[in-house]
């Protein structure tokens, strides 16, 4: 059995961050610090007993009736530990599409971290459309 939720508050949020390897575009000041007056910050929440998923994003309004979801400004986007398998996020997946939250949702766009790279994560949640190359500069 998964568990999930979306999850829109500050220490809630960062309780399941504390449970992965994370990056600071994942946590909850960062996320709504990117968001405009009226967009929520969300994380949604997967997670079995030995594996977990995690989607932070903010969803935004359209027109009062419907809304667009898209992850903050730079990298971001779903990501899984444990032993969460590829049947655990097509199914995560669809947990994610049939919450009664995202029946009014008409787009989303992900944002997808460069070092998270994952092609059967994508599969479910949407293919990656390059737009620009990353740029990294080793240290030394």
């Amino acid at each position: 059995m998964m568990f999930n939720q979306i999850v829109k508050h500050r220490w809630e949020w960062e309780n399941w961050l504390r449970e992965v390897n994370c990056d600071s575009y994942d946590h909850y000041d960062y996320v709504v610090a990117n968001c405009e007056p009226g967009e929520q910050p969300e994380l949604f929440v997967a997670a079995k007993d030995d594996g977990i998923l995690l989607y932070p994003y903010i969803r935004r309004p359209i027109a009062h009736r419907h809304d667009d979801l898209v992850t903050a400004y730079g990298y971001g986007g779903p990501f899984r530990e444990g032993n969460f398998t590829n049947e655990d996020v097509k199914e995560a997946r669809r947990l994610f599409l049939q919450r009664p939250e995202n029946q009014a949702t008409v787009t989303e766009t992900i944002r997808y971290h460069p070092c998270r790279i994952d092609p059967d994560l994508m599969r479910a949640f949407g293919p990656a459309v390059p737009i620009r190359q990353t740029v990294h500069v080793p240290a030394g």
